[in-house]
């Protein structure tokens, strides 16, 4: 009598970069390993091969041309076509590129991950299986593991918890680290924007109110500088060269920037708007203000972040705090529970989450680029009504 060997298989995914100890103890004896997708740094890889074969796909936070690992995958093990993909469920529904990829596929069982929630289901004659996350813990889901065993052609699956925090200190050489690495190069890009963001505003605005502004002081300078006399010839030249461009247009430059600054100041004053200052920014310039209906958002900078107060026909509802993390921004109320969060993908993408860790909207980079030039034509528009409307008034 032939009997079909039992074949115990280690299911995982969701590891960011992070290895937890403790997978080794629950995987100890199973013949193959399967990652269903974001795995976040080659070493988790190479953790689980000391292991058992592992048979990966790459996530949407996996860099393909560095993991090399492909999108979908599948394989037969004890005589069970078995499917890999990392996206099959978002926002709670199965999306429409995954149910394309069963009805292809036609597995026995498809593994997946994604939403960081352990699910056992059915889709037809497929067994649907998602591990959870065994990466660093994430608003309040649990983390975990899975374990199927093919036994006599069914197969039994089995869902594993595991704790909060790793079991090891080697938590920081795996999740820390490769956390710190992004923070890292997040902070380093942003501040090189910001530097390079400053030059070119203050460059403009320099230019601009010196060159072009309603004084033109320079020219005016040079006329002045034209009357200056030295000795000879020579040393003519040189002196206005020294005076004109050593002593005169720095700082020019400098004073025609502050007083364009007080010009648009006084306009704001006398006239309630400002035609270069959004009209919902506050006084000290870092704090925004945006009404919507009755509701009033207020957000200031503070040392935690982005202080958010909303407030209600002049009742304050409630009070949140916009940080940043390695992935993006989230939002947390005075208590310190997660109300969303805003991740950034490598592609420029950026995916709004609640505090399910559900999807709720999802922008590529090009709807972004769109979207904030709209709101770049948007505000210019504003402006120029309202130096239209300010003109109207003054002829009257």
């Amino acid at each position: 009598m032939n009997r079909q060997r039992t074949v115990r298989i280690g299911v995982i995914a969701d590891t960011h970069g992070l290895f937890d100890p403790a997978v080794r103890r629950h995987f100890r004896g199973v013949d193959h390993i399967l990652h269903a997708g974001d795995i976040g740094d080659w070493s988790v890889i190479e953790q689980l091969e000391q292991i058992a074969p592992v048979t990966a796909v790459s996530g949407n936070v996996d860099a393909y041309e560095q993991c090399k690992f492909p999108y979908e995958a599948t394989i037969e093990l004890n005589g069970r076509r078995i499917a890999i993909r990392h996206i099959l469920y978002e926002g709670g529904k199965m999306t429409k590129e995954g149910r394309a990829f069963l009805d292809h596929e036609q597995p026995d069982i498809c593994v997946f991950g994604h939403t960081h929630q352990q699910k056992v289901a059915w889709h037809g004659d497929a067994l649907l299986f998602n591990p959870g996350s065994a990466g660093p813990k994430r608003f309040s889901l649990p983390r975990g593991v899975g374990l199927l065993t093919i036994q006599n052609g069914k197969a039994l699956p089995k869902l594993i918890r595991l704790n909060d925090k790793c079991e090891s200190s080697k938590q920081i050489h795996g999740c820390e680290v490769a956390q710190e690495k992004r923070r890292s190069a997040m902070q380093g890009k942003t501040l090189r924007k910001r530097i390079v963001s400053a030059i070119v505003v203050g460059s403009l605005l320099t230019v601009t109110t010196a060159c072009y502004g309603p004084f033109n002081l320079t020219r005016n300078v040079y006329h002045w500088n034209s009357n200056i006399k030295g000795s000879s010839e020579v040393n003519e030249k040189w002196m206005k060269e020294f005076v004109f461009f050593g002593m005169i247009i720095i700082p020019v430059y400098m004073f025609s920037a502050l007083l364009d600054a007080f010009i648009f100041n006084s306009i704001q004053f006398w006239s309630g708007s400002n035609p270069v200052k959004a009209n919902d920014a506050g006084g000290d310039g870092a704090t925004r203000i945006v009404r919507l209906g009755g509701l009033t958002v207020t957000m200031a900078e503070s040392n935690r972040g982005t202080a958010v107060t909303y407030e209600r026909n002049g009742i304050v509802e409630r009070h949140a705090t916009i940080e940043t993390n390695a992935t993006g921004y989230r939002l947390i109320d005075e208590t310190g529970a997660l109300l969303a969060e805003a991740e950034t993908g490598q592609d420029g993408s950026v995916t709004l989450l609640d505090h399910d860790c559900q999807v709720v909207k999802q922008w590529t980079s090009d709807q972004l680029l769109a979207l904030a030039g709209e709101q770049v034509l948007r505000r210019t528009q504003q402006s120029v009504d309202q130096l239209l409307e300010h003109k109207r008034h003054a002829r009257y």
